[in-house]
């Protein structure tokens, strides 16, 4: 019997993998909560369209500017507007992301919501969660489910 456990993952482990990405590319611009905030809802989205399983258990809402993680929301309220440091957020956090990664399925997953969905700006990835049936269809401040979001993004891929 193998007794070790996968570690399970949060919201911030995948806000991180975007960060490093994000930060391999060399582009001075970064990365904002705003901008990883729509990012992780689109992975959670393709996560239960294609493997039938949420990526990260912490409640999604729909408020003003699109998704939002409000775990994740509230830890990045510090950065502003500003982008994210993946250092200062450890240190906000108390532990290191960076021992996290992601392999297989799921690491492809993530490369390629970054490779679409990352060239674009924060506010043109607030304009397309607006258009999208998740957002729509939940009164704001209410929670976005799993379910919703599993059915919407099923059928954008089928």
């Amino acid at each position: 019997m193998n007794d070790t456990k996968q570690k399970s993952v949060t919201v911030y482990d995948v806000a991180a993998y975007f960060v490093r990405l994000d930060d391999a590319r060399d582009i001075e611009d970064g990365i904002t909560n705003l901008k990883l905030q729509k990012l992780v809802y689109y992975a959670q989205g393709y996560h239960l369209a294609y493997f039938g399983t949420p990526l990260f258990s912490n409640r999604m809402e729909a408020w003003q500017y699109g998704p939002v993680v409000p775990d994740l929301y509230s830890t990045l309220s510090y950065f502003g507007r500003n982008p994210v440091d993946l250092d200062e957020l450890e240190a906000k956090l108390g532990y290191t992301l960076a021992e996290f990664s992601f392999v297989g399925e799921t690491k492809n997953l993530l490369d390629s919501v970054f490779e679409q969905l990352g060239q674009f700006s924060a506010w043109k990835l607030m304009e397309m969660t607006h258009k999208e049936e998740p957002w729509k269809s939940t009164p704001l401040q209410e929670e976005i489910t799993n379910s919703k979001l599993k059915a919407y993004f099923s059928s954008q891929i089928g």
